[in-house]
């Protein structure tokens, strides 16, 4: 099923190096174009290495790309010849981010550029978010912040926000800062004291440029809404409750066919969601973007007892990581019978567990483990992005809970925990 033609490249480097100025991991990070692996696409361009048993495997399991296309460079191989005539004809292109060099792409291809690398900056800024939100008379819609430049900006915010009384909102028992142009888990910090505050100054406030100083909750839960913003409106496309490390650093998602399966929230709470995105939306669609955006939300209990939601951020990364999800559960909704649900997530794992991907998936088809491998219906497919200290496990069953067995069960046996399932019936 091949429902909308695509041709598809996620170059990570450049969006790591151009965009944000280098940052930690990016040998790994590079690799997270394998994700295109999931999606239906017509063609994918890569320029990673992949196993040819993942290869094989997505064969035999019907699911990825129609082609798959390896590269030596992207974007310079993807401008001229059989390549260049392919995306052409096909008619769209879909990158991971829109920047200069994206945009000269688009520009030699004759196609139609759906932004501009400014506005990419905007769609995806935290601080505009809640400027927006603010204009909008919405400004309870994220938590209470201040947006700073300067050290005794910072510093006073910091005191206002410690200080805080309930009025009616969950009270904070932590304050997290955010460096708006990186990544969350490198541009956020949560301070606990002023050491932790002067650090924060030292390496991210330099007068110039705007960080948030933001209320924050230790007891939180985190899920996050998609739209498709289309020339005749806003159309919703999808919720996910989120697994973060830390209150920081992104794992993975659920998802599921029912929003009521969702692992944790209710489908009122996805509709609230929704209520609560659909000024955001409605926004930059009348600011003329069309396509996908992603909002991510919290559910915090303040230290008063008080439980509410918050919207934190918006994410139009080309796709947000839960499209590649979302594109396999459109894939797989059929032979699931319309009743399915999905996790992705990192697995770290232990010094003495696999070091290649046969290694990996000998172990996943191991019968004492009731098989958990991938059978073109339910079981887990592991992407080998990070091995072999890590990879990424795609979870498939046919509801949260399936999903969620899975996934106590592959840790395990990747050694990440030392706490064996207490589930172990075969999924």
């Amino acid at each position: 099923m091949h429902a909308h033609r695509t041709a598809t490249a996620e170059h990570h480097t450049n969006f790591l190096v151009k965009e944000l100025g280098g940052i930690k991991g990016l040998d790994t990070r590079i690799q997270y174009e394998l994700r295109q692996l999931l999606t239906s696409s017509t063609l994918v361009f890569l320029h990673t290495f992949v196993p040819g048993l993942l290869l094989d495997l997505l064969y035999l399991w019907d699911i990825g790309p129609r082609e798959i296309r390896f590269v030596s460079e992207l974007y310079g191989s993807l401008m001229h010849g059989q390549n260049a005539d392919d995306i052409r004809r096909i008619g769209r292109f879909q990158p991971f981010w829109k920047g200069p060099d994206e945009q000269a792409l688009f520009e030699e291809l004759g196609l139609n550029c759906w932004t501009t690398p400014a506005r990419m900056w905007q769609l995806n800024c935290k601080v505009t978010l809640r400027r927006i939100a603010q204009s909008l008379g919405l400004g309870w819609l994220v938590p209470p912040h201040r947006i700073c430049r300067t050290a005794d900006e910072v510093r006073a915010a910091y005191r206002w926000l410690i200080e805080m009384e309930s009025n009616g909102i969950p009270v904070p028992d932590a304050v997290i800062a955010k460096k708006p142009r990186l990544l969350s888990g490198a541009g956020m910090m949560f301070i606990h004291s002023w050491a932790d505050l002067e650090s924060f100054i030292a390496t991210h406030v330099d007068g110039q440029s705007d960080v948030i100083v933001e209320a924050a909750w230790t007891q939180r839960l985190d899920a996050s809404v998609h739209w498709d913003i289309k020339e005749s409106g806003c159309l919703h496309a999808g919720a996910t409750v989120q697994a973060v490390e830390n209150g920081l650093n992104h794992l993975g998602n659920f998802i599921a066919s029912a929003e009521d399966d969702l692992p944790g929230m209710s489908a009122l709470e996805v509709r609230l969601l929704y209520s609560m995105t659909t000024p955001i939306a409605a926004y930059w669609w009348h600011q003329g973007y069309r396509g996908m955006i992603g909002f991510d939300m919290i559910r915090v209990v303040g230290t008063c007892g008080k439980e509410r939601w918050y919207m934190i951020e918006p994410n139009t990364y080309r796709p947000p990581a839960p499209r590649y999800i979302m594109a396999l559960g459109k894939r797989l909704d059929h032979r699931l019978c319309g009743k399915w649900a999905i996790g992705m997530s990192d697995i770290h794992l232990a010094p003495t567990a696999v070091s290649t991907f046969d290694e990996l998936v000998k172990l996943l088809r191991h019968p004492a483990w009731g098989r958990l491998l991938f059978d073109g219906a339910t079981g887990i497919i592991p992407l080998p992005i990070g091995l072999p200290h890590k990879f990424i496990a795609v979870c498939v069953g046919r509801n949260s809970l399936e999903v969620q067995t899975l996934l106590a069960r592959v840790k395990f046996l990747a050694g990440e925990t030392v706490v064996e399932p207490r589930v172990l019936t075969t999924v």
